[in-house]
């Protein structure tokens, strides 16, 4: 009988031991057969295009099995829609994806568009994800991409994305030309931190010096952004770096800390709770991809990765209970993360977590990227670039706490 044969497949052959060396055959490769004990002989090897498969020993056929080879396909991506800017500067790309053995990847590289004669300081991006995709089945996703911190914000760009399967075969879209998506900012001190960062990136060498006095001026006034300390003693780190230090490599570590101090006035510690947690997602997943990867750094990237997804809820947590402040015109009490059982299950958070590092360090590191492929999904969704929004049993019971009120003032 005709056996199918997958690209990709593994070979597994043991023959009872005669005089010689058995040879396994597929097409023109010969491969030597190794002894399994003393009267067998044994081998693995990955299938190769061929018609049959054979074992010969000496003159002898002991084995011979027609096969019909199934070439693996390379993926199919396309773009299901536009690109979408959402409200703080992040991008979504709606894709389509299909492969006859699954999608392992998705990459997303970020250059400078040529018509840029003159690029400011700046590299080039490219970001990773793991994901999981049914076999022969069609799968939609929306990856969020927040490139918003990147020096080439506001300028022309070229998005190149690819899907990547099993055997390493790559398909690319189309490059995308659009204008980087600049992040907005509203209070009045982390816009001035933002405009600052931007002189930095286009003129470092003039802009300098004024940047000294710019930070200076700021730490007079901590009433402009909320007396918050940290803050303060970021703004005077930069000025005492920029002071001693003027270098190039000072200039960027300034720009990069100027966005952060940015974000933490305009909206706290949410924004980069996500980022970090981005960042321990992706420091997990190169893990998983690198075969040299011992279990000891699985584990504490796992468990850097717990914390820092603690984190991130935590925060979002306050960011809501601020937002029902707000809206109430009140202080409102204390929220506990089991009133937000809609949004998300903790006790199911965790046994996914404790699933997807008993995979990775079982050594089917393959289902551990499946598990974390999915929690990326799952976190594109609670992207905090999307204004918060307060759950509905939440609205329910501040309209309840509103009419009670007004019950008793009656």
């Amino acid at each position: 009988n005709v056996i199918n044969v997958a690209a990709g497949s593994t070979i597994k052959a043991r023959v009872r031991g005669w005089i010689g060396t058995p040879e396994l055959r597929m097409g023109d490769h010969h491969i030597e057969m190794l002894h399994a004990d003393k009267k067998n002989w044994a081998i693995e090897t990955a299938a190769i295009v061929s018609d049959k498969i054979e074992v010969r020993q000496g003159l002898l056929t002991r084995l011979q099995v027609p096969i019909n080879f199934i070439t693996d396909k390379p993926p199919e991506i396309k773009l299901n829609g536009e690109v979408k800017t959402l409200d703080k500067g992040t991008m979504q790309i709606p894709l389509t994806v299909r492969d006859d053995y699954g999608v392992r990847g998705i990459t997303m590289r970020m250059t400078i568009d040529p018509v840029v004669e003159e690029a400011p300081l700046g590299t080039a991006v490219e970001e990773i994800r793991a994901m999981a995709s049914a076999p022969g089945t069609e799968s939609e996703l929306k990856p969020v991409y927040d490139l918003t911190w990147h020096p080439w914000a506001g300028l022309p760009v070229i998005i190149d994305v690819e899907a990547n399967d099993f055997p390493d075969q790559n398909t690319a879209l189309p490059p995308i030309h659009m204008t980087l998506p600049e992040r907005p900012f509203y209070h009045p001190a982390a816009k001035k931190r933002s405009a600052l960062r931007k002189r930095l990136i286009w003129t470092p060498g003039v802009t300098i010096p004024n940047a000294i006095y710019e930070l200076g001026d700021m730490l007079g006034s901590p009433s402009q952004f909320e007396n918050d300390i940290v803050a303060f003693l970021s703004i005077r780190s930069m000025a005492s770096r920029l002071h001693y230090s003027p270098s190039e490599a000072s200039t960027i570590a300034v720009i990069e800390q100027l966005w952060d101090t940015a974000l933490r006035i305009e909206e706290g510690n949410l924004t980069m709770a996500s980022r970090d947690l981005r960042k321990a997602q992706k420091k997990l997943q190169d893990l998983l991809s690198d075969p040299n990867a011992s279990d000891e750094q699985i584990a504490a990237a796992m468990e850097e990765m717990r914390q820092t997804m603690a984190q991130y809820f935590q925060e979002m947590y306050r960011e809501i209970q601020k937002r029902m402040a707000q809206q109430s015109g009140e202080q409102m009490p204390a929220l506990n993360p089991e009133m937000f059982g809609n949004m998300i299950d903790a006790q199911d958070l965790s046994s996914f977590l404790d699933q997807l590092q008993a995979e990775a360090l079982s050594g089917d590191r393959d289902s551990a990227q499946q598990l974390l492929s999915q929690l990326q999904q799952m976190m594109d969704q609670l992207d905090p670039s999307a204004s918060t929004s307060i759950p509905p049993q939440m609205q329910a019971m501040m309209e309840q706490m509103s009419a009670l009120k007004e019950l008793i003032e009656k």
